[in-house]
């Protein structure tokens, strides 16, 4: 019984943890919980590698690798426990030989191994990746390696590539993929397997993504076992939780030696000593990395002899504390930088090491935006130190607390009670002054309470207070007052009785009332309102009496921004000298106020030390008058009179009596008497401060200093005595050097991996310039050493590496290094100066770049080797006699697969000046001399002669020659350099004569033979004669030029200019002539050119035969396709139209006589002499006669008693009696005056102009000469005339052209006007008169006369005359008659026409007849008119006869108007044959009915055609009718028409139809208009055999709704089409839509649009799809939304055309001050091809443009990129462009960045080709433009190189390369211009440079060629030519300075320039808001929308029709 109990409990208990595991193994809340089930145990080998490299440079690798046993545990579903066991650490030592890693064991892998295996791990999962871990104290590092491992087991549903998204600024560097494979077993289900590869590479540099510099992190996790186990409990409540994502962690290194720190100490310390100097600026940052890594193991190095102990400290104190400092000034500080300083600052408190520490704690508060546990560390010491009430040390407690304020707003979030303290401080007895002021002055980053604010009151108001922690209280409540604040300002100015508390808050308050500040205004007007009726002011009293002073300037508008400048000084009652000085500038812009930069001092204790040093009996008074008296005699007088008036005013009346002896004994006695002095008094105190942007750098406190001073200047006045020693010792001391080092970037970031280690990213430059060199000084010499140098590098460092254990990454270390020499002595003696210039001993690199890639790792960095070639390429050629330009260069070529340069492997580039050795020393000397030459000696001429030697085995020589005659004015200069055969020289001389005037002649010879001249004359007698000339000569290109210029004034005045140039074989003069004199004007202009063109081009024969000869050729090309050549072609067509024309000639006579008077065009021959002269004479002759017009006047005949102008004036009586000034009245009398009410003003009568010019040539003569103007003796007289006269050797283009027009005997009755104008030409001559007379006596005649002839010799004669004349009277009559003739050839024709009309007003009859003929031998024309209106009936007949045999035509035409009917008749006829067309017409018209009927027709025996319109208007209204017929052999047509408007309505219809063969055509129209509205109905059907067309449109217009339906259907050959329109438009809108189907065959097109429009949107859609065939169709779909103050538009077009697929997308969006553009426009062919995307965006007043191209097309990949972006007044604009096809490669980029005030553009190119076409061609450019400006600096560099190889298929290469580089830089302070050009043409080179400077210390001009060929030389070497000249002036650095006060005011000037700018946009915008605020123009338009848009909705159409009804 027992036993089946037990077996029964068994079943039970077995069947409860089965049923559990079941309900275990489907846990829906975690899906981790189906492969991994309960109670079970999992065990894994787990491995994680990592690898550092550079992929496809180099094999190398370095990174740890991690394995270990894991364990998991599954006691409860969804909960897990990790356990690792067995795990071991190692890093990469070296690589096989197939590449593959070797490991060894890490130094740290037994400390890892404990960690890591020591606790247990326990997590949740809930849902896919719902991870929450709880550790047992596992540190971060150890918790994110297990992390990983987590990550690995965790599974996601599918297997995916995922690329992680980086949220860092820098991480765009970086790409990053990751791939997962898992297996499972198939019953269970569970991991069986999982392999993870991440991949993180470094972006720039990288090739196609894949090579370059990347780190690969790989987890490989295999199941080894599964077990159960028993364990069900999980147990967690005691931990803290986790997440899954990697926790942040302190990236330390390893711990370093003492010894590893000092050594690179010691070696950036003797780095001056090193030849590898390019190292400086690596050394120092590697110092800087290795602080960085220290981390918490600054003080746990070995030993005493740590570099941080405090024993070493003694030694190294400047290291630690400039490394700390610098460390301080990071900008983005982490806690681990934090806690390192203050650990340092617990164990040394000094100044840089406190004020860094407050640096990070501030920075690292406002980036954290919370507290850390490193600053809650940090409150905790600041704290210690002050205690509870500042009562401890002075010195540290002052430093703490100036501190505290460099901090203050940490300091009060970790530890609000040290506000506390800080008031105890503020009140502490015990204590000094500047310790109370600092806890005062400690508050100016926190907030003031009102428990602060009331005790800062109480020592502001506390009366027995000192002044300055009086007014330091003030100044902080002022930063942010209260009203209780403003109450204590109050009190202070009304009721304190402290002067300098009172005067310093008066000016302050003042300053804040009157500022421009808009904020400070309104607490101004706060503050006035407080005060109440008492005014605030300031005093003027300012060496006594404290005061704030305040400039500030700001501009208005909506973003105020402006800025502002204050001091402060601060007096004390019991001293005349301030105690305290302050300075502070403030900027505000863009909404913030930043502190710029703030200055202050302070002390106390200084008035005995001034009184002593510049008192009355004081030092420098009584020795400075003493030194006056004693060099009195010893210096220039000049410089002694300046030297009196600036000690003038030190020297007392004794010392301006007492003379001593010994000057450097009274010294020495004045000096001890003041030393004695200065000991015997207390030492006084000073402080300085200096903030930049709020944040304190420092201060300096002194108390003792003055004494020290005092000692030093004992010593070195006893030695004064020995001054030319000393001297002369201190300058020859030996070299110095100066170094400093900055770095000026420096950013990380880390990014998480899988592995649970993070991936770091650095980028860092460190900048070390530095100077050596030394002055030498001796009697008569002089030496000078300046040795500059400069290095940059930059680090960048990538690598996934496990912190604290394993230090693994990859770095990259770009270089650039500079350095110089320069050597010199100057040695003077005998009249002569010499400087000397030693050239370098050793090379000197002038630029280096290098580039070099390391692998870090804890062993020695090992460089990276290239995997293929490696080159160093080593080139030097001359650059001066002596010294050689070399360029070397490194570079590696990789095999395949390599990334860009620079991640290819080490590389570098040199370039440096190397000796030869040949030359020891370059000289210049200098020498003077004053000649006597000439008759006797008389001649003073001076000589200055300058010397120029290289000297050594190949010494160069070098002279230069100055000679300036005193007597004769002669300046001569002349140039020897004997070694290049040159010998040249200038003399420039000055003469004067009274004859000849004065003359300059500037002549240049080389080796005495003139070579140019240049003379200058001018010559002026009593300003009637003037004469200026230059004239120009080069006898060695027989050229001479002289331009001259007189003047005459003796009768009349003339002015000549003449220029006269003979050049070669050619000769030109050009004159101009003015002369005036009383009654003509004259101007003649002259200009003569001749040339002897055959000597100039005496190879003109053959070039005319080699023409000759080449058109030969082009006429023996034969034609494509046939064997023809082009000169038959042109025979036989000639050969045709000689044909042609001979054949018409033979009917046509004429057409030969044409032939033959043609001349025929000969081309003359070239002359022997060619010329131009040219003549024109412009002269005017005054008319003596005038008219005078009489011009009215205002206020005409008004005098001074009109215009009320009394007749006396007072002045005022004016009193001063400040000056004792006083002014009685005095009056006085104004005369009277009348104004006349014309004014007679004469105009001077046209005279005569006369016009001429006359151009003669070889080959064309022209003369013209024109006139016009009076020609009046007796009788009024106007002429003008004009005669152009051209002849030529070609007759053909010889003609005379002349005529004239005149107005003459005009008198009282008569007046006659002629004009005359003819034309002779070889081809015809023609004439035209006009004669016009006019007589008025009783009655006016007028009568005229017209004529036109011409006549050619080729047969043709014409002529047309015409009479005229009129007469008016009491009738008015006239007639006309015309007659003319035509003859060409043999044909001629001749017409008549007369004309004649009788007015007569009286009885209101007219008449009037008209006859017109022309007669020929073809047709005759008879045309007669008649018209006669009388007794108010008007007939009007036209009969028009044509009679061409055998046409016959007639036409009558009638028109009547009789008894109140109008009539109009008319009917013409054609007969041609049996042919007939008539015309008839029939319109009448009376007051009660119009009618109207036209009919047509034309036929013949067959054919018929016949139309008539008929039609009548009448009261019932008006009705048309139309029928037209057309028969044409069996074809016929119709169409029948009616139309019908009554009061009933408009209807009309129209039926048409055709049949023509098997055409059909119909059309039936109907329209219908209403009183209700419109309809129209139209059909339309054809057909052609079997094919149709059909159209249907019908609509409707009414008042509600207006509507329109169309539709097409057609089948015309096998094309189906149909077309739907549909127009809708009603109250809700317009609603148009057209739909259209077509298709041909496989052809198919749809088509499909529509169009909403209401009163508040727009919608618009087209949708098409035309297909052709699979490789050829068209598709697009657009959309258009605009809906109230939105809009929106999308389109989508694709486009195949022969398998190229063109596809485009565009979105665009607009908004109110909004818009975004996007669209991609794709090209593809063959799976390649090109994408373009493109996005355009508008916000907030920022605009950015971008778009990229990429794609790869026949063999061609192109990646281009291109942002612009538009910011306020600031744009920025980049392009990239990538181009690599198998014979081209190109890249560029472009960036520029333009601010207000500042332009920035960088620019780089470079290209690389091949090409073999005749044998194998390449070549490459590279091009680099950087140009910088700025208000005062301008900086300009571009860089250019081309170099291309040619190697033919005969054997010959042509390599050319070239390349040059401008650099430029200007600034106010100096202005540098370099250009350097090389080129080489295989073994010829040819190098050029220029460099001009002009700095501070001198300024000249450099030019320097060299040519390097063999072509001069016999020999295959190359023989070397250079030229080197160079001018440099040292400025004299002695000066006297003078102090130009509106230099000062230069920069506010130009400050206040660009504010006044600034300022005018913003007026510019606040002017157009107020105008619109005036006007409310806004307003208004949006008051007239809303009104029209109510009209329209509340327009009602049917009182519109009915109001166009009731009109009609």
């Amino acid at each position: 019984m027992g036993n089946m109990k037990l077996c029964l409990l068994l079943l039970l208990g077995t069947y409860a943890i089965a049923q559990q595991e079941t309900e275990s193994n489907s846990h829906p809340e975690c899906h981790l919980s189906k492969r991994f089930k309960i109670y079970k145990k999992y065990t894994y080998r787990y491995e994680a590698e990592i690898r550092n490299m550079v992929t496809g440079t180099s094999p190398l690798i370095n990174g740890p690798k991690i394995s270990c046993k894991v364990e998991i545990d599954v006691p409860v579903a969804c909960s897990f426990e990790l356990h690792t066991s067995e795990c071991s650490l190692t890093e990469v030592v070296r690589t096989d030989a197939n590449g593959a890693p070797i490991y060894a064991p890490a130094a740290e892998a037994q400390a890892f191994q404990a960690a890591i295996e020591k606790n247990v791990l326990k997590f949740v999962v809930e849902g896919e990746t719902g991870v929450t871990l709880y550790r047992e104290g596992d540190e971060t590092n150890i918790l994110n390696f297990k992390r990983g491992i987590i990550s690995a087991l965790i599974v996601p549903v599918t297997e995916k590539e995922e690329s992680k998204d980086m949220q860092y600024p820098l991480s765009k560097l970086i790409g990053s993929t990751q791939t997962c494979n898992y297996k499972f077993e198939n019953e269970k289900k569970h991991m069986t397997s999982a392999m993870c590869t991440e991949k993180h590479i470094f972006l720039p540099f990288s090739y196609q993504n894949t090579y370059g510099i990347s780190s690969l992190v790989k987890q490989i996790l295999t199941l080894e076992g599964t077990s159960k186990i028993n364990d069900r409990v999980f147990d967690y409540r005691s931990t803290h939780p986790k997440h899954l994502a990697l926790e942040a962690m302190e990236d330390k290194a390893p711990a370093q030696t003492s010894e590893a720190l000092l050594f690179i100490f010691r070696e950036l310390k003797s780095m001056n000593e090193n030849p590898d100097r390019q190292l400086r600026a690596s050394i120092f940052q590697s110092l800087v990395s290795e602080l960085h890594g220290e981390g918490g193991q600054l003080f746990d190095l070995a030993g005493p002899d740590s570099v941080w102990h405090p024993r070493v400290w003694q030694r190294h104190v400047q290291y630690v504390d400039a490394a700390v400092y610098a460390l301080g000034m990071m900008l983005r500080p982490t806690g681990l930088l934090v806690k390192d300083i203050l650990e340092i600052a617990q164990t040394k408190k000094s100044k840089p090491i406190m004020y860094a520490l407050s640096n990070v704690v501030r920075r690292q508060f406002q980036a954290e935006g919370q507290l850390t546990s490193e600053i809650l560390e940090v409150s905790n010491f600041i704290t210690s130190i002050l205690d509870a009430d500042c009562a401890g040390e002075k010195d540290l407690t002052y430093l703490t607390l100036r501190v505290i304020g460099n901090m203050g707003e940490a300091m009060e979030a970790a530890d609000p009670n040290i506000k506390t303290t800080l008031l105890k401080c503020m009140r502490q007895p015990a204590t000094t002054l500047s310790v109370q002021m600092s806890a005062i002055q400690a508050f100016r980053r926190m907030s003031v309470t009102p428990d602060v604010r009331s005790n800062i009151q109480r020592v502001a108001l506390y009366a027995k207070g000192t002044v300055q922690k009086r007014l330091a209280a003030y100044l902080i409540l002022m930063k942010k007052p209260e009203a209780s604040d403003l109450e204590v300002v109050r009190k202070i100015l009304t009721q304190d009785q402290n002067v300098q508390v009172k005067s310093f808050v008066a000016s302050h308050v003042y300053n804040i009332i009157h500022s421009r500040d808009p904020e400070i205004k309104e607490l101004g007007k706060t503050i006035v309102k407080v005060m109440q009726d008492d005014e605030v002011l300031t005093h003027s009293n300012y060496t006594q009496l404290s005061r704030n002073y305040k400039m500030d300037v700001f501009m208005p508008g909506k973003d105020v921004m402006g800025s502002d400048m204050q001091g402060s000084i601060i007096f004390d009652p019991s001293s005349q000298l301030p105690r305290e000085v302050m300075l502070e500038t403030t900027l505000k812009a863009f909404s913030y106020n930043l502190d710029f930069i703030e200055f202050g001092m302070g002390g106390k204790g200084f008035e005995p030390t001034v009184e002593t040093l510049f008192g009355s009996n004081g030092f420098f008074p009584d020795s400075i008058s003493k030194a006056m008296y004693w060099v009195g005699d010893k210096i220039p007088n000049k410089i002694n009179e300046v030297l009196q008036e600036w000690v003038e005013p030190l020297r007392t009346e004794k010392t301006k009596r007492q003379v001593p002896e010994n000057i450097i004994r009274e010294m020495v006695r004045n000096f001890n008497k003041l030393a004695k002095d200065l000991y015997n008094q207390d030492s006084p105190e000073a402080i300085a401060y200096l903030r930049i942007m709020g944040n304190e750098l420092g201060y300096i406190k002194s108390t003792n200093v003055l004494s020290a001073i005092v000692d030093r200047m004992a010593t070195y006045i006893q030695a004064f005595k020995y001054l030319p020693a000393w001297i002369t010792k201190a300058l020859m001391s030996g070299d110095q050097s100066i170094f400093a080092h900055y770095i000026f970037m420096d950013n990380e970031f880390s990014l998480p991996t899988a592995s649970g280690f993070p991936l770091k990213f650095a980028l860092s430059g460190t900048f070390a310039p530095g100077v050596e060199g030394g002055l030498h000084m001796e009697p008569g010499r002089i030496e000078l050493s300046f040795s500059p140098s400069m290095a940059v590098e930059f680090v960048t460092r990538m690598g996934v590496h496990i912190p604290k254990l394993v230090v693994s990454a990859v770095e990259m270390h770009t270089n650039m290094f500079h350095e110089s020499s320069f050597n010199a002595k100057i040695t003077t003696g005998d009249g002569q100066i010499k400087l000397s210039i030693l050239p370098p001993k050793n090379t000197i690199e002038l630029f280096r770049v290098s580039n070099k890639l390391v692998m870090v790792s804890k062993t020695p960095v090992t460089l990276v080797p290239e995997t293929g070639d490696r080159t160093a390429i080593t080139n030097c050629s001359p650059l001066i006699s002596g010294i050689n330009y070399c360029t070397t260069i490194l570079n590696s070529k990789a095999e395949r697969n390599p990334p860009y340069f620079p991640l290819n492997g080490e590389s570098s580039f040199v370039l440096g000046i190397q000796p030869t050795g040949d030359i020891t020393e370059y000289t210049a000397a200098f020498t003077y001399e004053l000649l006597n030459e000439g008759k006797e000696g008389r001649h003073k001429v001076d000589l200055l002669k300058m010397i120029l030697k290289a000297e050594g085995t190949k010494a160069t020589e070098a002279t230069a020659t100055i000679k300036y005659n005193r007597n004769k004015n002669i300046l001569m200069t002349s140039i020897e350099i004997p070694d290049y055969d040159i010998e040249a020289g200038i003399k420039v001389g000055v003469t004067d004569s009274l004859a000849k005037g004065k003359k300059i002649t500037i002549d240049i010879s080389k080796k005495n033979i003139n070579q140019f001249s240049l003379i200058g004359r001018a010559k002026l007698e009593a300003m009637k004669d003037g004469l200026l000339e230059t004239q120009l000569i080069m006898p060695s290109l027989n050229t001479e030029a002289t331009l001259t210029a007189t003047m005459n004034c003796d009768e009349y005045l003339t002015l000549e200019l003449k220029s006269n140039i003979k050049l070669p074989e050619t000769n030109s003069v050009q004159k101009i002539t003015l002369q005036y004199a009383k009654d003509e004007m004259k101007i003649e202009m002259k200009s003569d050119i001749d040339s002897e063109i055959q000597k100039l081009m005496p190879n003109a024969a053959p070039l005319q035969s080699h023409l000759y000869q080449a058109f030969d050729n082009i006429m023996d090309n034969k034609v494509v396709k046939t064997d023809m050549k082009l000169r038959h072609i042109y025979a036989k067509l000639w050969e045709a139209y000689l044909i042609w024309m001979d054949k018409i000639a033979s009917d046509v006579p004429y057409l030969q006589t044409l032939r033959e008077s043609i001349p025929e065009l000969v081309i003359p021959s070239l002359p022997e002499r060619v010329f131009m002269n040219t003549e024109s004479i412009f002269k005017y002759n005054f008319n003596k006669d005038h008219v005078t017009f009489t011009v009215p006047l205002p206020l005409g005949g008004k005098t001074s008693e009109d215009l009320r102008i009394p007749p006396t004036m007072a002045t005022p009586e004016l009193v001063m009696p400040q000056i004792s000034v006083m002014l009685p009245s005095k009056r006085f009398n104004l005369p009277t005056f009348s104004i006349p009410s014309s004014y007679d003003l004469p105009v001077p009568l046209l005279g005569m102009v006369e016009v001429s010019a006359k151009v003669n040539t070889n080959f064309y003569d022209i003369e013209a000469v024109f006139s016009a103007g009076s020609n009046t003796v007796n009788e009024p007289s106007y002429i003008t005339s004009y005669k152009v006269v051209a002849n030529s050797p070609v007759e053909l283009l010889a003609f005379t052209v002349e005529g004239s027009a005149q107005i003459a005997d005009i008198t009282a009755d008569i007046a006659k006007f002629d004009i005359i104008s003819s034309l002779k030409h070889k081809l015809i001559d023609a004439r035209f008169s006009l004669m016009e007379t006019a007589k008025f006596t009783d009655e006016v005649k007028a009568t005229g006369k017209y004529k036109i002839e011409a006549f050619s010799p080729l047969g043709m004669q014409m002529s047309l005359v015409y009479t005229t004349q009129a007469s008016v009277s009491s009738e008015i009559r006239g007639d006309g008659s015309l007659d003319g003739s035509l003859k060409v050839g043999s044909i001629s024709a001749r017409t008549t026409a007369t004309q004649a009309f009788l007015l007569q007003p009286k009885s209101r009859e007219a008449r009037a007849e008209s006859t017109f003929s022309l007669n020929c031998p073809n047709f005759q024309i008879l045309n007669k008119m008649k018209a006669t209106a009388a007794s108010g009936e008007l007939s009007f007949e036209l009969n028009t006869d044509i009679e061409n045999d055998p046409v016959h035509h007639t036409t009558k035409f009638n028109i009547e108007l009789k008894e109140a009917k109008f009539t109009i008749k008319s009917d013409s006829v054609t007969r041609a044959y049996e042919t007939k067309l008539q015309n008839q017409v029939d319109f009448s018209a009376t007051m009660k009915e119009v009618t109207i009927r036209i009919e047509s027709q034309a036929d013949d025996n067959t054919n018929r055609a016949f139309s008539q319109l008929t039609g009548s208007l009448s009261t019932q209204g008006l009705e048309l009718n139309s029928d037209a017929t057309i028969n044409f052999a069996a074809n016929h047509a119709s169409s029948k028409g009616t139309l019908s408007f009554t009061k009933d309505g408009l209807t009309t219809s129209c039926t048409t139809s055709a049949q023509i063969r098997s055409v059909t055509f119909e059309n039936i129209f109907h329209g219908i208009i209403t009183t209700t509205g419109a309809t129209v109905a139209v059909s339309s059907k054809g057909t052609v055999n079997e094919n149709s067309a059909e159209l249907k449109v019908e609509g409707r217009l009414a008042s509600s709704e207006v509507y329109l339906n169309s539709m097409y259907k057609g089948d015309i050959f096998n094309a189906n089409t149909r077309n739907m329109i549909t127009l809708k438009l009603n109250e809700d809108g317009l609603n148009l839509s057209n739909n259209l189907i077509a298709s041909l065959q496989e052809i198919k097109i749809e088509n499909t649009d529509s169009l909403i429009v209401t009163l508040k949107s727009l919608a618009m859609h087209s949708k098409s799809n035309s297909f052709l065939n699979e490789n050829n169709f068209y598709k697009h779909n657009v959309a258009v939304d605009i809906h109230e103050f939105t809009a929106s538009f999308q389109a989508e077009n694709d486009l195949k055309v022969i398998g190229i697929l063109f596809s485009n997308e565009v979105q665009m969006k607009a908004e109110p001050y909004k818009m975004e553009v996007t669209g991609t426009l794709k090209g593809i062919f063959d799976e390649k091809g090109l994408r373009h995307t493109y996005e355009i965006t508008y916000v907030d007043q920022t605009a950015t443009a971008k778009c990229s191209t990429n794609g790869k097309l026949l063999g061609s990949q192109m990646t281009q990129s291109s942002e612009f972006e538009i910011i306020g007044f600031s744009t920025k604009f980049s392009n990239e462009v990538h181009f690599n096809s198998p014979s081209l490669q190109l890249e560029s980029n472009i960036l520029t960045k333009t601010e207000p005030f500042r332009v920035n553009v960088e620019s780089s190119f470079s290209s690389d080709g091949a090409l073999n076409l005749y044998g194998k061609h390449s070549g490459q450019v590279k091009s680099m433009l950087l140009l910088q400006a700025e208000p005062k600096s301008y900086s300009y560099k571009h860089e250019w190189k081309a170099s291309t190889s040619h190697q033919l298929n005969n054997g010959n290469s042509i390599k050319p390369n070239f390349q040059h580089k401008i650099t430029s830089a200007i600034t106010p302070q100096q202005q540098k211009f370099n250009f350097n050009m090389e080129s080489m043409l295989n073994d010829h080179a040819f190098d050029h440079s220029l460099e001009i400077f002009n700095t501070p210390n001198n300024m000249g001009i450099a030019l320097k060629g060299t040519v390097s060929t063999n072509l001069l030389n016999k020999a295959n070497d190359n023989q070397e030519f250079g030229i080197t000249s160079a001018l440099k002036y040292e400025k004299n650095s002695e000066s006297h300075f003078i102090y130009l006060p509106f230099i000062d005011k230069l920069p506010f000037l130009i400050e206040e320039v660009k504010i006044a700018m600034l300022t005018m946009k913003d007026h510019s915008i606040d002017v157009l808001d107020v105008i619109d605020t005036k006007y409310d123009i806004t307003a208004t338009f949006k008051s007239k929308g809303n009104e029209l848009s109510q009209v329209i909705v509340n327009f009602d159409v049917d009182m519109f029709l009915d109001d166009v009804s009731f009109c009609l």
